[in-house]
């Protein structure tokens, strides 16, 4: 990482620190797209990399305290390995599990 990367990173985890509460957890992406857009006129930077730091803050303050982690190494582009570091157990995730999951969580979101 460079020291802009650091700076764009520091920018986005602040943002998300200080916006988190404004958003319910099926708006999200809402969070996302309001720092990445700050991101986009504070540092001159591509849309896509916004996104991808913004996305990366919201997993940081999302996932404060979670006792476990995927495991990259044996993990693909169509299952993750969810590691349980608490409980010692790992779980096989596919990516249709992951649609279910989105699929169900977007029904249950309120309509606005």
């Amino acid at each position: 990482m460079t020291q802009l990367d650091d700076l764009i990173e520091a920018a986005a985890l602040r943002y998300v620190s200080t916006h988190h509460g404004e958003h319910l957890p099926h708006d999200r992406h809402l969070l996302i797209q309001r720092c990445a857009q700050q991101l986009i006129e504070g540092f001159t930077i591509t849309r896509r990399a916004a996104e991808d730091a913004a996305m990366r803050a919201c997993s940081e303050i999302h996932n404060r305290g979670a006792d476990a982690f995927i495991d990259l190494e044996r993990s693909s582009s169509r299952m993750v390995v969810l590691r349980n570091v608490g409980s010692r157990t790992e779980h096989l995730i596919t990516v249709a599990d992951m649609l279910d999951f989105v699929r169900s969580r977007t029904a249950a979101a309120p309509a606005a």
